[in-house]
């Protein structure tokens, strides 16, 4: 039973496969930037490189690029095949799709053209194009169908995948950026993806490509059976059948097949991953991951006050320190044996945790202040210059929102900084209520980080409980009536605007109600990373003045995400839906 079960999954993987290859193939797009008249130079040369391509693709290794003409009359052009093509499948995709441009875009002065399967690019402009990205005009589609796995488990899993896929893709050569990948979402089901980029991209901008190219598909895609994205530079694809011929040299597997828990026929939502001793459920699970992400998103808006503030004071590294700093540094100079003493000579009792910068240990002064004290791995091969430079800097990026830098100890050998310790019992219930009522997915956290960021940029909490309206509805209210500027913290002002109203714009993005609108973390990474990204529109945020109150006296804020339903392109298993971009 089990083999027909599988034997039917394939079979109905390779029909749909079989549709959205087709969806995806000969594709043009003639752009409105001008024509040129019949029989002219232009169209002479246009024609002529073209006819020369499928040979010259194919013949060396699936790209080629190349110029025909003088000044206004010049013609730009470029071809590229699918990694995994054979020599005879690109000659006849390229010949193939410069016939579909031509007859499609008789006078167009540019054009594109994907076709084929495997497919491949057939390009022209009247502009340089060699080593430049251009992100437009896009193509994408989906299969209708749903995921039949638990969507948090296999987002995990997903998102892994691409990152690494991206990766692999972006560190190319210069005359092939490309590579596949596959990881298990349960003990029966891979997941697979394929990406590509034009190898005169450099890996900056490959990447960029890529990762657009995901984001864009996890906007109308989310939770499908398997899609695509093809633009000028680059192309992806992923789904749950091997559509491409792997090659060990550029693919990526991740992670083995967990044990087997469930039937293929019928996939768990609440599935275990089974041990020597018994199991670990889903719920649990979540439990350990959680403090994991949340981590990730503090790291990331530590980062994003250091470059808030940064712009108000450079710091060089190699200055010496003057003389007021110098009084500053004395002042947070801690002596090693009263941190002995305060750790019980660093007990392991003591120890929150450990990473590749060292270990945190809890402690208590001798005033009964509790500490965070974190020793710093000693093979770091910093200097002692450096590190005094680094904490200055750091006791400097005081914010209300962030930890506070209580003093440093450089003794010994020892390079030690204590911080003020924090109890964690509040995180701990929001963690129980995510874990207890199931609301915890991947963009609920990322709608915790948009709140935090609007809480930083502001430097207010959430609640605002003197006042008459939440943050979030503050925020909006300001941002729809062009007074954004009102929102940002009084000592924030004096920095770059753009940057400013660029954070309250991403925050908006990560809150909005629609969870299906809200950015993944690999997506703010890259929008907090890039400004060539342009961000969309923000929509309506998410429990707009509405709040609950815990029993510690935490105010905890969840996304209705049950009420909110996306319309469905098509409701036919089987059809192919695509999207073309405004």
């Amino acid at each position: 039973m089990r083999r027909l079960n599988n034997l039917f999954f394939l079979v109905s993987h390779l029909l749909i496969g079989i549709c959205l290859a087709a969806a995806q193939s000969q594709k043009q797009r003639c752009y409105d930037t001008g024509n040129f008249t019949t029989n002219s130079t232009y169209g002479r040369n246009r024609d002529h490189i073209l006819a020369s391509f499928p040979l010259n693709v194919s013949a060396n290794g699936g790209f080629f690029s190349a110029s025909i003409g003088q000044h206004s009359d010049k013609v730009y052009a470029l071809g590229l095949c699918r990694g995994d093509s054979t020599s005879d499948a690109c000659y006849s995709c390229i010949n193939s799709s410069m016939h579909n441009v031509i007859d499609m875009c008789p006078n167009q002065i540019e054009a594109i053209s994907w076709g084929g399967d495997p497919p491949c690019i057939v390009r022209y402009s009247n502009h340089r194009i060699f080593g430049v990205l251009e992100l437009e005009p896009s193509d994408a589609g989906y299969n209708s169908k749903d995921v039949q796995l638990n969507i948090t488990q296999f987002d995990l899993v997903w998102e892994s995948l691409i990152g690494s896929v991206v990766r692999k893709a972006s560190m190319g050569s210069s005359r092939l950026k490309y590579a596949t990948g596959e990881a298990y979402a349960n003990t029966f089901q891979k997941i697979y993806a394929l990406m590509q980029c034009t190898p005169d991209l450099s890996q900056k901008a490959c990447e960029t490509c890529l990762t657009q190219s995901a984001s864009y598909y996890q906007s109308f895609g989310h939770g499908k059976q398997g899609g695509y994205v093809q633009k000028p530079n680059c192309w992806f694809r992923w789904d749950l059948y091997p559509f491409y011929v792997s090659n060990a040299s550029t693919s990526v597997s991740l992670l083995s097949p967990p044990p087997a828990s469930t039937s293929p026929s019928q996939p768990s939502t609440n599935a275990t991953i089974t041990t020597g001793d018994g199991g670990i459920s889903t719920k649990t699970l979540i439990v350990i991951l959680v403090p994991i992400v949340i981590f990730l998103a503090f790291v990331i808006l530590a980062a994003l006050v250091f470059l808030l503030l940064k712009k108000r004071k450079k710091i060089k590294q190699d200055v010496e320190i003057s003389n007021d700093d110098t009084d500053q540094i004395e002042t947070l100079q801690l002596d090693l044996d009263a941190l002995r003493v305060a750790t019980d000579n660093f007990s392991h009792v003591n120890k929150l945790g450990q990473g590749g910068f060292g270990s945190v240990y809890k402690g208590k002064l001798h005033d009964g202040q509790d500490i965070a004290v974190k020793r710093l791995s000693q093979n770091s091969g910093q200097g002692d210059q450096e590190f005094k430079n680094e904490v200055l800097l750091i006791a400097k990026l005081q914010h209300k929102n962030l930890v506070r830098l209580l003093g440093f100890c450089l003794e010994q050998g020892e390079r030690i900084l204590v911080y003020e310790f924090l109890p964690n019992s509040s995180l701990d219930h929001i963690i129980f209520e995510y874990a207890m009522n199931g609301h915890f997915s991947t963009k609920s956290d990322v709608y915790s980080f948009g709140v935090l960021v609007l809480e930083i940029i502001s430097g207010q909490k959430i609640s605002r409980q003197e006042e008459s309206e939440s943050l979030l509805s503050h925020a909006w209210r300001n941002w729809n009536a062009g007074t954004a500027m009102e929102i940002i913290d009084p000592i924030l002002r004096d920095g770059t605007k753009s940057e400013m109203m660029r954070c309250i714009h991403l925050g908006l993005l990560c809150i909005q109600q629609n969870i299906a609108y809200r950015p993944s973390m690999s997506s703010v990474v890259l929008m907090l990373s890039s400004y060539s990204i342009s961000l969309p529109a923000p929509s309506t945020p998410a429990n707009l003045d509405m709040h609950s109150t815990s029993e510690s006296g935490s105010t905890i804020y969840e996304s209705d995400q049950s009420k909110h339903k996306t319309s469905q392109v098509s409701i036919n298993e089987m059809s192919i839906s695509e999207l073309d971009p405004r």
